[in-house]
């Protein structure tokens, strides 16, 4: 098969995928039963780390409160789009069961973790400063932040896959 052909290949597989996995997570049993748990984990999470830096809060379900600043935790802000992405160009791009599960199993932990670090800055924003200033963090810095750490780890996981297949053909 020719590059081009391969990388046609991906490109399809890709978007079909894409397309697939928003689908089935904006379909109603998600929105009713894995949407809610996975804002509930998440404002969990956060809650326990914005704990270890100090914070003063209070977990109300999925809602972070203090004296200074409340924020709600939505699914819009658990970093499903970036490991969407990510989940995606991995199980498109050819490469072993064993490369992919460990792409994937890496890329959602860093990006879980990220998306952590995010939202516990976006708290002290929200405290810190007036909001105007915590929108522009929110929606336009930290948004092109993530968006751009999830492509550079589909980028790196290509390039893993690849050098060892170029490596192994070379021996």
């Amino acid at each position: 098969m020719k590059q081009w052909q391969k990388t046609l290949l991906f490109v399809i597989g890709f978007l079909l995928l894409l397309i697939s996995f928003f689908k089935l997570f904006n379909s109603n049993y998600s929105i009713t039963n894995i949407q809610p748990f996975i804002s509930k984990i998440t404002a969990y999470i956060t809650f326990i780390f914005l704990k270890l830096t100090g914070a003063k809060v209070q977990l109300n379900n999925t809602i972070i409160v203090s004296a200074e600043f409340s924020m709600q935790i939505a699914i819009s802000c658990c970093a499903i789009d970036p490991i969407g992405i990510l989940l995606c160009t991995i199980l498109a791009f050819p490469s072993s069961i064993l490369k992919k599960v460990i792409g994937i199993l890496l890329g959602f932990l860093i990006l879980f973790f990220v998306n952590i670090i995010r939202l516990v800055s976006l708290y002290y924003a929200g405290v810190n400063f007036n909001k105007n200033v915590f929108d522009n963090i929110h929606l336009s810095i930290w948004q092109y932040i993530f968006i751009l750490i999830a492509i550079v780890l589909c980028l790196f996981y290509i390039q893993w896959v690849t050098k060892k297949a170029t490596d192994q053909s070379d021996k």
